[in-house]
C-alpha cells in the first residue's frame, strides 16, 4: 500500500498517486460486453471526461480486447477475481476508490451519453444530479436512475453504496437518500441527454432465492427493489461506520489493475432480518395485484404462506392445479370483498339511521320538557288559585291528559332507544372481534419486548465485562505508574553521578592545561639551551682557530730565524 492510499482508504489508483482536479466516470460490469462497447463508445467522444474506470467483475470472457479497441490513455480497466456472485453494491464502491478526479460520474454499463450532457448539467457545491425513475416517459427510461453525477468528497462522506445490499435495486436510492440527508440537494437529470439501451435478465448474475417461482425477470426485479427498500427501513442507515470490503490492488500494462478481495465480507445481513423484509415485500406486491386484501388480513399470513400465495399470483407457466387454487382463491377474495362492501355500506347505512333516530329523540326529549313545563304550571295553578272543585276537576283532567300525551312519549322515546340499544350491540360485537385483533398484537408486543429484555440482559453482562476490563486498565495504569517514579530515580541518581563525573573532567581538565603550560615552559627552555649551546660551541670553535693560527704563526718565525 502506498503512503496516499495509507492516508486515505479511499484511494486505490496504483497508477495516480493523488486526486486532482476533473471528471472521473466510474461503472462496473459482469459480462455484458455487447452494451458496454455502445455505451463506451458514446462516453469516449466527450473531452470533458478526464478518466473512465471500469471493473471487470468476473466477467466470463475477458474484456481487455474491447478496452484495447478504445484505448486512448483514459481508459482504466479494474480486473477482479474470483467472484461468484453480481454484487453492483461491493463492485461499485471499488471502481470510485479507483477514481483519481474531483468530480465523479456513475454510470451504468447500458447508458449511453448524448452531446451536450456536461453543457446541461453543472455541478456546483451542495448539489448533486442522478436520474430519476418517477420521470421515466416509458419503462425503458425508468432504468435510468442509477446514474449520478457529484462531488467524489460527498460520495464517500456517506461512505459510498450500502453493501449489505447484495441483490439488484434500491442500491441507488438508498445512497440518494443518504445524500439529501447529508444536506444535499438532489437535482434530475435532463433524460434527453441519456439513453438506456434495451435489454432483459437484470438479475441473471446475481444470487437469487429459489423459492420464488416462476416469475418474470420485470417482476424478480420489481421484488427485489421492494425487498431491498424495506432492508433498508428495518436497518442502520450505511455510515463511515460501515468498512468497505477490502481489495488488494496491483497495475499492470496498459492501465490494467488486478484486484483481490482481501479477508472475508462482513457486511453480512441476519436472515432474520432477510426474511422480514421479505414478508413485507410480499405484502406489498401482493396488494398491487389484490388491492381488495386489507393489510390486516395479509398480517396474518406467516412468510411462507406469503411466498406460496405469491407464487400463484405472480408465477408463469403454472400448471393446472395450481391454476385452479388461484381461481379458488381470486373468485374467494372477490366474494368476501363484496362481502365486505356490503357490510360496509350497510354500517354506514345504520349509521345514517341512528343519526336520523338521534334527532327524533332530540325532538321527543324536547318536547316532553315543554310538556312537563304546561304540567308544572298547571300544578301551580292548582296550588296558587282558589279554584272551584269544577275548574279544578278540568284542571285535573287536563293534567291526565297531558300525562297520557308524556307516556305516549316516552314509550316512542324507549321504542327508538331500544332500536338503539340493538345498533349499540351490534357495534358492540365489530368492538370484540377488534379488541381480539388488538388482544393479538399485544402478545406479539409482549413477546417482543421479552425480546428486547433479553436484548437488555446480554448489553448489561456486557456493561459487566467491560467494567472488568476497565480495571484491568486502572492496575496496568497504577503498576506503570510506578514504574515511571523507579524510572524518575534511577535517572535522578544518574545525573548526580553525571554532575560528580562533570566535576571531575573539569579537575582532569585544569591539570591538562597546567601541564600543556609546563610543557610549553620546558619546550621555551630546551630551545634557549640548545641555543646557548650554539653560542658556546661558536665561541669555542672560534678560540680554537685563532689559537692555532697564533701557534702557527709562532712557529713559522722560529723556522725563518734558524735560516
Amino acid at each position: 500500500m502506498t503512503s496516499t492510499e495509507a492516508k486515505h482508504e479511499h484511494f486505490l489508483n496504483p497508477f495516480q498517486k493523488q486526486v486532482r482536479n476533473g471528471i472521473s466516470l466510474f461503472t462496473a460490469v459482469k459480462n455484458r460486453s455487447e452494451m458496454l462497447e455502445k455505451a463506451l463508445q458514446s462516453w469516449v467522444i466527450h473531452s470533458e471526461i478526464d478518466e473512465i474506470v471500469i471493473v471487470d467483475w468476473s466477467s466470463d470472457k475477458s474484456l481487455i480486447p474491447l478496452i484495447k479497441k478504445f484505448q486512448d490513455g483514459r481508459i482504466f480497466l479494474a480486473v477482479v477475481e474470483n467472484q461468484k456472485n453480481w454484487i453492483l453494491s461491493v463492485a461499485c464502491n471499488l471502481a470510485a476508490r479507483l477514481t483519481t478526479r474531483s468530480f465523479v460520474l456513475k454510470m451504468d454499463a447500458d447508458v449511453v451519453i448524448h452531446r451536450g450532457f456536461f453543457d446541461n448539467h453543472k455541478l456546483q457545491s451542495g448539489l448533486f444530479y442522478t436520474g430519476n425513475w418517477a420521470l421515466g416517459r416509458d419503462e425503458n427510461q425508468t432504468h435510468l436512475n442509477g446514474v449520478a453525477f457529484l462531488f467524489r468528497n460527498d460520495f464517500f462522506k456517506v461512505n459510498g453504496y450500502n453493501e449489505y445490499i447484495k441483490s439488484y435495486g434500491w442500491e441507488d436510492s438508498d445512497l440518494y437518500l443518504r445524500l439529501e440527508k447529508n444536506d444535499l440537494k438532489r437535482y434530475d437529470f435532463n433524460h434527453d441527454y441519456l439513453y438506456h439501451i434495451e435489454h432483459g435478465s437484470r438479475t441473471l448474475y446475481q444470487n437469487k432465492p429459489g423459492y420464488f417461482k416462476n416469475i418474470s425477470d420485470s417482476e424478480r426485479e420489481h421484488l427485489n427493489i421492494v425487498i431491498n427498500r424495506h432492508f433498508g427501513y428495518n436497518t442502520k442507515p450505511w455510515s463511515l461506520m460501515n468498512k468497505m470490503v477490502d481489495f488488494s490492488v496491483t497495475g499492470g500494462e496498459n492501465n490494467i489493475i488486478y484486484c483481490k478481495q482481501a479477508g472475508k465480507d462482513h457486511n453480512i445481513t441476519p436472515v432474520e432480518l432477510i426474511h422480514k423484509s421479505e414478508a413485507s415485500a410480499l405484502k406489498e406486491r401482493i396488494q398491487t395485484s389484490s388491492p381488495e386484501l386489507s393489510q390486516p388480513l395479509l398480517d396474518q399470513f406467516e412468510r411462507l404462506e406469503l411466498i406460496e400465495f405469491y407464487n400463484l399470483i405472480f408465477g408463469v407457466n403454472k400448471n393446472t392445479s395450481e391454476n385452479y387454487i388461484f381461481s379458488v382463491i381470486k373468485k374467494t377474495i372477490q366474494h368476501y370483498s363484496g362481502l365486505k362492501q356490503n357490510d360496509e355500506a350497510e354500517i354506514n347505512r345504520l349509521l345514517s339511521e341512528s343519526k336520523i333516530s338521534d334527532d327524533k329523540i332530540g325532538a321527543l326529549t324536547n318536547d316532553l320538557y315543554h310538556k312537563d313545563q304546561k304540567i308544572n304550571s298547571l300544578e301551580q295553578s292548582l296550588n296558587e288559585d282558589a279554584l272551584t272543585i269544577k275548574d279544578r276537576d278540568r284542571t285535573i283532567s287536563e293534567r291526565d291528559k297531558a300525562i297520557r300525551d308524556r307516556d305516549a312519549g316516552m314509550h316512542q322515546l324507549e321504542k327508538v332507544i331500544s332500536d338503539k340499544t340493538e345498533q349499540v350491540i351490534y357495534f358492540e360485537k365489530s368492538l370484540n372481534d377488534k379488541n381480539n385483533l388488538i388482544a393479538r398484537l399485544q402478545e406479539a408486543t409482549e413477546q417482543l419486548n421479552s425480546d428486547l429484555a433479553k436484548q437488555n440482559q446480554h448489553i448489561s453482562d456486557l456493561d459487566s465485562i467491560i467494567l472488568e476490563q476497565a480495571k484491568l486498565v486502572h492496575h496496568y495504569e497504577v503498576s506503570a505508574s510506578t514504574q515511571v517514579n523507579e524510572i524518575k530515580t534511577k535517572d535522578e541518581e544518574i545525573l548526580s553521578k553525571a554532575a560528580i563525573i562533570n566535576d571531575q573532567e573539569a579537575v582532569i581538565n585544569s591539570k591538562n592545561i597546567e601541564i600543556q603550560k609546563l610543557e610549553q615552559t620546558i619546550n621555551y627552555l630546551t630551545i634557549q639551551k640548545a641555543q646557548h649551546q650554539y653560542k658556546i660551541e661558536e665561541i669555542y670553535h672560534s678560540y680554537s682557530w685563532r689559537f692555532g693560527h697564533f701557534v702557527f704563526s709562532l712557529l713559522s718565525r722560529l723556522i725563518f730565524w734558524r735560516r
